[in-house]
């Protein structure tokens, strides 16, 4: 595989994933260096969405056009951005809780 194959391979890999992936995971289905990965990543980091570190405490990255739920970073339930809606000119953030219950963040006042 050419050096440029691999950023195609990159690329379906987090396109296809169904969870979040670390850089670790990429670089051992890819079959590139860490180093490769990291490369790729920063530069297609507009395309790419940090949803949070797994419990080693490595990033983790999924294709920005996919709704993955966030992974817990310990044993801690947390909340996931679901959409987001403009009211009264503002904002407004629909996040799920961890027993599927609906909230709206809205600016401080």
């Amino acid at each position: 595989m050419k050096a440029d194959e691999y950023g195609a391979a990159i690329e379906r890999v987090l396109r296809d994933a169904t969870e979040p992936l670390t850089a670790s995971e990429i670089t051992a289905q890819v079959g590139c260096s860490r180093q490769r990965v990291y490369t790729w990543l920063q530069a297609n980091e507009a395309r790419l969405r940090r949803t949070g570190k797994d419990r080693a405490g490595g990033a983790l990255y999924a294709w920005a056009g996919t709704t993955h739920t966030s992974i817990p970073m310990s044993d801690t339930p947390t909340m996931s951005v679901k959409s987001f809606f403009v009211d009264d000119g503002e904002i407004v953030i629909v996040l799920v809780g961890p027993d599927g219950s609906t909230y709206h963040a809205r600016p401080a006042t």
